[in-house]
């Protein structure tokens, strides 16, 4: 009997610790790993050779495929005014499934263009991304709505006789209008802290996939996706209104995707 109430106070103890070094002001970096699924239906069509317009639903999964993470809802128009440059702009309405469902609004604006060498396609794309959240959101660590600048190239071989093309990608994110937080004054508890923190990269993807054309109307994708996703928590006390604890939070996100597209 002594030893469970032993036993029992040590567990407390070193629980207590833990949320006391968590809860600790300073800077601090974590890291964590999860692996999701997407699965998504597109439905297109071309009204002149050189408008494309398409709306698709997305659903999303995580922790694990344990737990339904958003739906996605897009539309997007594609406008060519030279072979091979796209002017992009497309709205999507997010529903995200946490505690209780929340409402995101995400418009974008871009460009890609694709080069030709031999059977390869070298595309890259530029988009500016601009995200509207209607839940409660901490200033001092992000902007509503917030502004992302997404980069992304790809390159992909189409086969003259094989309806299969392979491609691989890799895109950047960068914040555009995230707020300005010092963090001169913070001790370091672990990491590498930097003086300030104001824009900067908040995701690392590295894609994968095989897209398969059925018929001239119809194709469907399998995809990987990596993503190093990085976020700041910020931390704000209630009477001096200074940053005391910033926590930089990493993801390695690891996903499997699958994309079904008609075209009428």
């Amino acid at each position: 009997m002594k030893m469970r109430v032993v036993f029992a106070l040590l567990a407390f103890l070193t629980a207590s610790l833990v949320c006391s070094a968590q809860k600790q002001d300073g800077y601090r970096e974590e890291e964590s790993s999860d692996f999701r699924a997407r699965a998504s239906v597109t439905l297109g069509y071309k009204p002149t050779s050189n408008l494309d317009l398409t709306i698709s639903e997305e659903l999303r999964f995580r922790d694990n495929l344990a737990s339904f993470d958003r739906s996605y809802t897009t539309v997007e128009a594609k406008y060519s005014p030279v072979k091979r440059l796209d002017i992009i702009g497309g709205y999507t309405l997010a529903v995200v499934s946490k505690q209780t469902k929340t409402i995101r609004h995400r418009a974008e604006l871009g460009a890609a263009y694709t080069f030709h060498a031999g059977n390869f396609r070298i595309g890259i794309r530029e988009l500016v991304q601009c995200s509207f959240r209607t839940d409660s959101v901490n200033v001092a660590e992000k902007a509503n709505p917030a502004l992302v600048l997404r980069s992304r190239l790809r390159v992909s071989y189409k086969f003259p006789y094989i309806p299969i093309v392979p491609y691989i990608g890799a895109e950047l994110y960068n914040t555009l209008n995230s707020p300005e937080v010092d963090m001169s004054q913070l001790k370091t508890i672990n990491g590498s802290k930097p003086e300030s923190l104001r824009n900067y990269i908040c995701r690392y993807r590295a894609t994968a996939g095989l897209k398969y054309r059925i018929n001239a109307h119809t194709s469907i994708e399998a995809y990987y996706l990596y993503d190093r996703d990085i976020n700041y928590d910020v931390n704000v006390g209630r009477k001096s209104h200074a940053v005391n604890r910033v926590a930089r939070e990493v993801e390695n996100r690891h996903t499997a995707g699958l994309a079904l597209c008609h075209y009428f």
